[in-house]
């Protein structure tokens, strides 16, 4: 008897969870889309040790581990203080979360920028 109680639990949690996954496919067309490429990007976010301008990278450190950056003229810039951010203010020193995809060689190639400001308590 208690065999059989576990096993109707176990088949009435699958069937709920079966419904409740598909039930966020009703969305705008699109939607789902969205979420799955916002889900499928990399981040990596630290200190800035180094900024090549020429060739559009930097060196960003989380912990011991340093990684490089590609950015490019499709790359989005901005703060969490303010909207528009100049290239020329990701300096060394600065902190910053970058978001993108990490290519073959372990480069993360940027679509987003984010400077990260130390904000004030309120």
């Amino acid at each position: 008897m208690r065999k059989t109680l576990i096993a109707l639990l176990l088949v009435l949690c699958t069937t709920v969870g079966i419904a409740a996954g598909g039930a966020d496919e009703g969305g705008a067309p699109g939607a789902g889309a969205a979420k799955t490429a916002a889900l499928d990007e990399d981040r990596w976010g630290g200190i800035i040790q180094q900024h090549d301008k020429p060739h559009a990278t930097l060196v960003v450190r989380k912990g011991n581990e340093d990684k490089q950056v590609i950015y490019n003229d499709a790359t989005k810039l901005r703060s969490n203080i303010k909207k528009d951010v100049k290239i020329d203010a990701l300096q060394a020193g600065s902190r910053v979360l970058c978001v993108g995809k990490f290519d073959a060689q372990g480069r993360l190639v940027a679509t987003l920028i984010e400077l990260q400001f130390p904000v004030p308590n309120r």
